[in-house]
């Protein structure tokens, strides 16, 4: 008997289930493989798309996706390394996990060369055929949000270099709210493609209150139910409202 087959209710009721993480914490990436388990499990169909993998790489994922890549070589064919760094080992469950119940992945976030170019520079700074990856309209954050961000810009201040307080600080916000309307869009466009449940895995910045991926989700798709899951491991009690488990 697995403890989350009590919450199947939870899980079934939403078009779009969002799973915040800890990037380096083996507790959060285990939890993950089991909730997709327990979902895969259950027969509902629904797809998987990832914080980690951005979209240009969609078509080594498409190939995983068709069986002719085995899970332990996506950490050479994404060049995991470079283009998300974090241990690969403790993503693993999760592609062997898809891979095991064809669970299709999709790459949701923008290049983070494209993303850090922005911090710097503005979209002024992004290659022309790179704009084309970037939305129509970058959805802001909402306003009980902004005082988190700024105080993150402080701990990024010298990687966005020292051009003056304001200005960097919309350069970090934009970049911050870019890579939030991308991926909740590129999440629409699997819901409203697919007809299937949405997993996004993301770490928990992105997820927290609702103020990232989900709020953006729900500005885009209004109708759209969503669910947040956001790690608790003992301790201090999560804050109220940071997720609905």
């Amino acid at each position: 008997h697995h403890p989350l087959v009590e919450l199947p209710e939870l899980f079934d009721a939403a078009d779009f289930l969002l799973i915040g993480e800890g990037h380096t914490n083996p507790c959060d990436h285990r939890v993950q493989e089991e909730i997709l388990q327990v979902l895969a499990i259950s027969g509902r169909g629904f797809v998987l798309g990832l914080e980690m993998v951005d979209v240009t790489r969609q078509e080594v994922l498409d190939r995983f996706n068709r069986g002719e890549i085995a899970p332990q070589d996506l950490e050479e064919e994404l060049e995991w390394a470079v283009t998300w760094g974090h241990p690969f080992l403790l993503y693993l469950p999760v592609f062997e996990t898809a891979a095991a119940w064809s669970i299709p992945v999709h790459g949701l976030n923008l290049p983070a060369a494209l993303v850090r170019t922005v911090g710097r520079e503005g979209v002024e700074g992004v290659d022309p055929e790179d704009r084309l990856l970037l939305p129509e309209r970058v959805l802001p954050p909402p306003p009980e949000q902004l005082l988190r961000l700024q105080l993150q810009y402080g701990l990024h201040r010298a990687m966005l270099g020292d051009e003056g307080e304001a200005a960097g600080l919309e350069r970090f916000l934009l970049a911050q709210s870019l890579r939030d309307t991308v991926m909740a869009e590129q999440a629409v466009e699997l819901f409203l493609r697919t007809g299937k449940q949405v997993v996004v895995i993301a770490g928990g910045g992105h997820v927290e209150h609702g103020w990232g991926i989900p709020g953006r989700i729900e500005t885009l798709l209004p109708e759209a139910a969503v669910t947040t899951i956001q790690p608790w491991r003992g301790g201090k009690r999560p804050a109220p409202g940071e997720a609905d488990l």
